[in-house]
This record gives structure tokens, sequence and C-alpha cells, in this order.
């Protein structure tokens, strides 16, 4: 590798710390090497020998600078289409139709990119993969390929980004997602209106005995909002009988949501199983295992030391 090879791939490793800066030294060598730019032998090494993950475009794609961008073509610096799918990734991770329209002009080729869509989806930019999927050749998005672009869903619901799980269901006409996964990603999103939604929709939803229901109130005693646990209560038929019939019958139960509310320092979820009757199943625990989840939290305490002295 010669002495000017190596500058530059100095330079475009360091594009990630200063972007004008490396904007200024390389119209420098346009100027001083306009037959043989140093970018051009850089381009040409092995694969090995240069961090794909640093390369230019990338960090502008990511960044959204459209001005380096615009440079870059104006200056007609060559572009090594090999590695386009992490630039790809990123326009449609940020959403911005305009920095989407300003790489389509100058030709910059549109690859199928499974995490960008995922990306997008789960950030909520639904008009970015309009434009996206009106550009890409051969339509990447056929039926067979929807589990691919569940994780975005998914992610989506956690954000509350409801629109997005909509126009999934609206491209695909249906879901494989269990309904399990989609109310665990609802609930992450602490929003009792995107965890209605999920009941509402055609989630792969067999029998009330898919919905393990332990895991998904200790999800939501995490947060302390017992709407969400009042949602629910209001979806599920004879939650409560369900409810005791997995908590007695159940050998794999890793946490009870009585356990969650205590360490997360939530008395409100525990006052809400206790209207609810839903059986704590924590006798056998006893106080000194409350004292060691409640980490000293005093009115936790005597929350319990009440309700123990009760039973």
């Amino acid at each position: 590798m010669t002495c000017l090879a190596q500058n530059t791939q100095d330079l475009i490793h360091g594009f990630a710390h200063n972007l004008d800066h490396t904007r200024a030294i390389l119209e420098g060598y346009i100027n001083t090497y306009p037959a043989m730019a140093p970018w051009r032998e850089y381009l040409t090494m092995k694969p090995m020998e240069r961090f794909e993950s640093l390369y230019p475009i990338d960090r502008a794609c990511e960044w959204r600078d459209m001005h380096f961008m615009d440079w870059w073509f104006k200056n007609n610096i060559p572009i090594d289409y090999m590695y386009t799918n992490a630039a790809i990734d990123a326009i449609l991770a940020n959403g911005d139709t305009t920095f989407l329209e300003l790489m389509v002009q100058n030709k910059f080729p549109m690859v199928h990119s499974a995490q960008g869509i995922n990306s997008a989806l789960a950030n909520g930019h639904i008009s970015i993969l309009d434009k996206f999927l009106d550009i890409v050749p051969n339509n990447i998005l056929t039926t067979s390929k929807a589990f691919e672009f569940h994780n975005g869903v998914l992610h989506a619901l956690a954000k509350s980004n409801v629109h997005s799980a909509e126009w999934f269901f609206t491209f695909f006409g249906h879901s494989d997602i269990h309904i399990q996964d989609a109310l665990h990603s609802a609930i992450d999103s602490n929003n009792p209106d995107t965890l209605e939604w999920v009941f509402t929709n055609e989630f792969q939803f067999q029998t009330i005995k898919t919905i393990e229901l332990i895991p998904l109130i200790c999800n939501a005693a995490k947060y302390g909002n017992t709407a969400m646990l009042q949602v629910l209560k209001d979806n599920i038929p004879e939650f409560a009988l369900h409810y005791q019939f997995q908590l007695h019958s159940s050998r794999d139960i890793e946490e009870y949501p009585c356990e969650t509310a205590t360490y997360h320092g939530h008395v409100n979820v525990l006052e809400w199983l206790k209207v609810n009757e839903l059986d704590f199943d924590f006798g056998h625990m006893g106080y000194n295992h409350v004292q060691f989840l409640a980490h000293g939290c005093d009115l936790m305490l005597q929350w319990w030391f009440v309700y123990l002295q009760q039973q």
C-alpha cells in the first residue's frame, strides 16, 4: 500500500469523527491529483483491508448529511457498490424521504434491506417505506417474506408506533406473529391503548391456553401501570380462572407477579392483585424474602407486614 493510499484510508476511517475536515482534505486531493485520486486506490483494496463499517457514505446516510452526499456525487467520487446495504439501512432507519430521493436521483442502487425495513417499521417511518418499495425492482415484500419483518412490528408496538403494525397488516393482509409476543411488546410500550389495539387485530390467537398469563402480568407489574393489567383482564376471557390454573399447575414459573411488583416498588400493583382476588402463591417464601425484594422500602415492607398478618 502506498503512502498516499494509507493516508486516504486513515482519512476515511477518521470520517466518523469530523465530516467537514474529511471533505476539505478530499477536495485538496481532487485539486492535487486529478488523474489518480487516492480514493481510487483505496477502493480497489481487498475487502479485508478496509473497514466497511466506516465507509463514508454509510456515515453520511446515518447522519443525514445531504451536503456531504451532494458534494460526493457532484465530484464523481467512485462508490463501492459492493457495500450499499449499510447505507440503505441508515436511510430507512432515519426515515428521511428527501435523502432517499437524493440517492435515487444519483442512481445509488436500492437493494433489499430487511434490517432497514425493520428499522423503518420500528421507528414508525411508513412514508419512506412506501417510497422505497416504489423504487426497488421486483417487489421484495412478498407474503412468503413477511416473517422477516416480525421484529420490526414488535419493536414498533414497544414504541407505540401502531401505524407501523397497521401498515404491515395492510400490506400482507395477515400476521403469523403470535399474540404472546405482540402482547409483551405492547406492554413494554407502557401504553394501554397499544395493548388494547393488539387484542383487536389479527395476531395469531388460537385458544386462551396459548397465552401464558404469568409472564405477561409480571411484565406489566414491572412498570407499575395497573391500567395495563386491567386491559389484560378485560380482554382475556375467564382471566382469573386461567390465572389461578396457570399459577398452581405450572412448574416453569420463574417469577411471580407479586415478586416483580415488590422488587420494583409498586404497591399499587399488589393492591390490584389483591382487589382482583388473584392468589399470590407467596406464603411459602415468608417475610424474609419480602425484605430481600423490597430493598428496605418502608412502604412496601409495611404493606407486606399487614398482608401476611391477615393470612
